[in-house]
């Protein structure tokens, strides 16, 4: 039993250490695979695993998670650069003489010909 656990342990390590590789490296489609693969061997856990082994585990998994809020932030930040971008061609924002905020848009011009 204990060489079980300790099989179930050390591939739980394992796991985790690759999910933060996949999380450093951008490669969050890989993350639904390790999820899975991750819940089947925390079911598996008998219940006499050591308190320490646990500790361990519980404190790769929250790193993980720490990893996963800063990517998620990062990919927030990135979709809120990319539309300000957006609407820079058709939109400014300044402000005014009193320091309030103030939204200039542009209009597409349209040219009118005469005959």
């Amino acid at each position: 039993m204990q060489g079980e656990c300790g099989r179930i342990l050390g591939a739980l390590t394992a796991l985790l250490a690759a999910e933060a590789e996949a999380v450093r490296h951008g490669a969050l489609s890989e993350l639904a695979a390790l999820a899975s693969r991750k819940a089947e061997l925390v079911g598996a856990l008998p219940a006499a695993a050591g308190a320490g082994d646990l500790c361990r585990i519980r404190a790769a998994a929250e790193a993980n998670g720490q990893l996963l809020a800063a990517a998620l932030r990062g990919v927030e930040a990135a979709r809120a650069r990319l539309a300000a971008i957006r609407r820079a061609g058709t939109r400014l924002e300044t402000y005014d003489r009193a320091g309030r905020a103030r939204a200039v848009s542009f209009t597409t011009g349209t040219v009118e010909r005469r005959a």
